[in-house]
């Protein structure tokens, strides 16, 4: 629910610096231009604030590289960056309470109770307004004659209630008219009433409703919202005046202004005929204005709220990207020749490694991976796989994970195979690494070589008290019985999370079930993800060890409180974390 209290108030925010200028224009809009323009235009920028849909930047398109005497290359994943393992900070006493979490809260508080007011303020006035109607049938033989045969004919009813005419009701529309109305002046009222029902303008302003109750703590859309209701009365005035002289029109006019005397402006709810005195005078100087159409305005303000609202999610990405490219750069030549070695994987299949985020102080980098290989009875051979020992400008930080294929070779084969790389350091000084590819063999389910994966650490080592086991489970949230894909584990908010083996990491983002998450990638076909985060503290690409964090606990997408949800994979099947730690002692909620 975060993620979609986050993206409402981006939406508002970015409709907003639209709205205002419209609004503050709004007098000379209503007499340049016509009702019903302005009122597609609230009905656009309505149906936009309704649409809490997130336009991410486009991902970086996946590069081949070729690689000498092999197939290729190929990225794996866009943006690594290397994070160094960090301490687990002491637990707090209490959990705190954050404004990330209260704010959804306050923000369902704050639309459920204005849908229940609007809900009951429509009960209580269609109660009180039809405890004493009646029928009268001089007024159903004027409706027949102005509704014309047209399908979903209203009810007309007499009420004694005091207040305006006004038509109610979504499915089955009433029209309620005072028992004082008399001759042409009832026909006037009815017209107005029945073209309100004819162009849907109860389901307009039950979309006005919806709209203002989400985003009720923006007051440019209550502006917006009692703006829209205006001007669909006067898109009504002129439905009624169409085609009609002048002395139709002063009629309708004198019918405006005596009932507009006569009572006080309807409720919210309703489509009432009469409003105030400002109100008033603008409604009968329309009746006699020629106005523009005003398309290519409400095109442009569309096209304006659409694009603020991409801009500021390109501008968060790219602030999310620079934020992580700052962390990066201040790896130094030989933490980021560490960080390439400890990222290297050998199986049967394909060599992989990872190449940290570019930083100020290095060269480019320089790659090599070449070995001894048997040949049978013609002996051994060396073998280049990679040759790039005396050439910059191949290999650039920040290009990704990259892996070269083994399928033409057998890794028992190789007396040696080692990948060597190189940078130039901040003095000056030509720096290097070295990795025995054999000892960093992982197993990949086929082949002699694989060996015992390695064992999974607890992520969160002081809390071993379990809110939710792996299985089924009643959802708290929705109330249905649902399968629980892992353990959940309560733990203060802001409490580190530790990746439980080493690996690399496949995903790292958002869910809206999950909220912020982390998946990595183990050895032995295994995948561990970490659900509910507070802050994500790696990114996809990046080579993990066991016991790194990797984020802080939180209660992000659809939680009821802090905790972290685990799941487990193995060859692709879920699995029950709490298998993985047979050791282990837990405790149940």
């Amino acid at each position: 629910m975060a993620g979609l209290v986050q993206r409402l108030g981006e939406l508002s925010l970015t409709t907003s610096a639209v709205l205002l200028p419209l609004l503050l224009l709004s007098g000379w809009m209503e007499r340049r231009y016509r009702a019903e323009s302005r009122v597609l235009l609230w009905l656009l920028l309505s149906l936009w604030l309704l649409l809490p849909v997130r336009w991410a930047p486009p991902e970086r398109a996946v590069l081949t590289l070729p690689v000498p005497e092999l197939a290729q290359v190929r990225e794996e994943a866009a943006q690594p960056s290397w994070t160094e393992p960090q301490e687990p900070a002491p637990a707090p006493e209490a959990p705190a309470w954050t404004w990330g979490e209260t704010l959804p809260w306050l923000w369902l508080a704050g639309c459920g109770g204005m849908l229940l007011w609007q809900a009951a303020g429509t009960c209580l006035l269609r109660r009180k307004l039809l405890r004493e109607t009646e029928e009268r049938p001089e007024d159903q033989v004027l409706l027949a004659r102005l509704w014309r045969g047209m399908h979903g004919r209203p009810q007309v009813l007499r009420t004694e209630a005091e207040g305006p005419p006004l038509s109610m009701g979504l499915f089955r529309p009433v029209v309620l008219l005072p028992v004082d109305l008399q001759g042409e002046e009832t026909e006037l009222v009815l017209r107005h009433e029945l073209a309100h029902i004819r162009r849907r303008d109860l389901w307009y302003k039950a979309l006005l409703n919806l709209v203002n109750a989400v985003h009720w703590f923006n007051p440019l859309v209550w502006w917006m919202v009692r703006r829209a209701g205006r001007d669909l009365e006067l898109c009504c005035d002129n439905d009624v005046v169409s085609g009609q002289d002048a002395a139709f029109r002063h009629r309708y006019g004198g019918v405006l202004l005596e009932r507009a005397a006569r009572a006080p402006a309807g409720p919210r709810w309703a489509v009432p005929l009469s409003g105030g005195a400002r109100e008033m005078k603008g409604r009968i100087m329309n009746l006699f204005t020629v106005k523009k159409t005003g398309a290519l305005l409400t095109g442009l303000c569309l096209c304006a709220a659409v694009l603020l609202g991409v801009l500021v999610t390109f501008d968060r990405a790219q602030a999310q990207t620079d934020a992580l490219t700052a962390r990066t750069e201040a790896l130094t030549a030989q933490e980021a020749l560490d960080a390439l070695a400890e990222s290297v994987t050998t199986t049967d299949k394909e060599i992989s490694f990872t190449i940290p985020t570019a930083f100020e102080s290095a060269e480019d980098w320089r790659i090599q991976i070449s070995g001894r290989y048997q040949m049978g009875e013609d002996g051994a051979m060396s073998i280049h796989l990679i040759d790039n020992d005396g050439t910059t400008g191949r290999w650039k930080g920040g290009d990704g994970a990259y892996s070269v294929p083994l399928s033409d070779y057998e890794l028992d084969c190789f007396d040696s195979l080692t990948l060597w790389a190189s940078l130039t350091g901040e003095d000056g000084e030509e720096m290097d690494v070295q990795v025995d590819l054999l000892d960093k063999v992982v197993p990949d389910g086929s082949g002699p070589t694989a060996t015992q994966p390695e064992p999974l650490q607890w992520p969160l080592p002081s809390y071993t008290e379990l809110s939710m086991v792996f299985g089924t489970r009643v959802h708290p949230i929705t109330g249905r019985t649902t399968s629980h894909d892992g353990v959940d584990i309560p733990a203060p908010s802001g409490t580190p999370v530790l990746a439980a083996a080493s690996g690399q990491v496949a995903e790292a983002g958002w869910d809206e079930s999950d909220g912020n998450y982390v998946l990595l990638a183990h050895d032995g076909d295994r995948t561990t993800r970490y659900g509910h985060l507070a802050s994500v503290s790696v990114a996809a690409g990046d080579a993990v060890s066991a016991g790194q964090t990797i984020g802080t606990v939180g209660a992000t997408g659809m939680a009821t409180g802090a905790h972290l949800h685990l799941e487990l994979t193995v060859d692709g099947v879920l699995t029950d974390p709490l298998e993985a730690y047979p050791t282990m002692t837990f405790s149940y909620r």
